[in-house]
C-alpha cells in the first residue's frame, strides 16, 4: 500500500524519484490518487489562511501556480495534448498520434493556459466569500479531481477491459471511502464539487471517445484541471445566484 502511494505521488507530482522499485498492484495506486489530492488541498488551504485576509490577490495567483509546479506541470501537459489531439483534423487514428507527439501545439497550449487563468479569475472573485469557503474549496476540489479521474481510469479507455472486477470494486469503495472523509468537512459543498466534477468528467470522456475512439491516459490530467477549475468557480456561482453553502447542512 505505501509503495503504491508513492507511485501516486511520483505520476501525479514533481517528485518523480518517488516510485521507487518494482511494480505497485494497480489497485494500491489509484486509491491513493483521492490522498495526493489531499496533500494539494493542505498546501492551498495554508495559502488561503496565511494570505486571503489581507492579500486575496496574491492568494488567488499563489494557489494555481502552486498547484502547477507541485504536480510539475503534468496535468497541463496533459490537458494541451489533450486539447490539440481534439482540434486536429485526420481520423480518430490520427489523432491519436497527435496526442502522442512529444511537443505541445500552441493551439492546445493557449487553450489550456485559458483553463488554468479560469482558476485565478474564481479565486479573485472568491473574495465575495468568507476565507473558510474559500479554503475549503481549495481543500475539497483537488480531491475530488483525482477522484473523478480514478473514476474515469477504472471505466477503461474505451477500447478494452483494464483490470479485474475485484480490482475495480477495491479501488471504488476505498477511493469512495477517502474521499467521503475528506468531504465531511463540508459535505453541502463537496456534495455540490462532486456533482460539477462528474459532469465535466462525463463530457470530456464523451468527447474523448467521439474524436480518439478512446480515453488514454492524458485525458486524466485534462480531466484534472478542467474539473479544479469548473469546481472553484461554483462557490461564486452560487453566492451570486443567493445560495450560501456553508449554510445547508445534509443530515443521515
Amino acid at each position: 500500500m505505501i509503495q503504491g502511494f508513492l507511485s501516486a505521488v511520483a505520476a501525479l507530482t514533481v517528485f518523480r524519484g518517488l516510485s521507487g522499485h518494482g511494480a505497485p498492484r494497480r489497485a494500491f495506486v489509484l486509491i491513493s490518487f483521492p490522498l495526493v489530492g489531499l496533500l494539494f488541498g493542505v498546501v492551498a488551504l495554508a495559502i488561503v489562511f496565511i494570505f486571503q485576509a489581507k492579500l486575496p490577490y496574491l492568494s488567488a495567483w499563489l494557489v494555481p501556480v502552486v498547484w502547477l509546479a507541485l504536480s510539475g506541470a503534468s496535468h497541463f501537459l496533459g490537458l494541451s495534448k489533450s486539447l490539440n489531439a481534439f482540434l486536429a483534423d485526420g481520423t480518430a487514428d490520427d489523432r491519436q498520434r497527435a496526442l502522442s507527439l512529444e511537443g505541445v501545439g500552441m493551439p492546445g497550449m493557449a487553450l489550456a493556459i485559458l483553463i488554468v487563468a479560469g482558476k485565478v479569475f474564481a479565486l479573485l472573485q472568491c473574495q465575495i466569500l468568507e476565507t473558510s469557503m474559500v479554503a475549503l474549496s481549495v481543500l475539497l476540489a483537488p480531491v475530488i479531481a483525482r477522484y473523478v479521474a480514478v473514476m474515469m481510469a477504472i471505466s477503461g479507455d474505451g477500447q478494452s477491459e483494464e483490470a479485474d472486477s475485484n480490482d475495480n470494486l477495491l479501488i471504488l469503495l476505498s477511493a469512495t471511502g477517502i474521499t467521503f472523509l475528506v468531504s465531511l468537512v463540508s459535505l453541502a459543498l463537496a456534495l455540490a464539487l462532486l456533482v460539477t466534477a462528474l459532469v465535466t468528467a462525463m463530457l470530456l470522456r464523451w468527447v474523448a471517445v467521439s474524436r480518439l475512439e478512446s480515453a488514454p491516459p492524458p485525458i486524466l490530467g485534462a480531466l484534472i484541471e478542467i474539473s479544479e477549475t469548473a469546481m472553484l468557480w461554483i462557490p461564486v456561482v452560487c453566492t451570486t445566484l443567493g445560495l450560501n453553502l456553508s449554510l445547508l447542512r445534509i443530515s443521515f
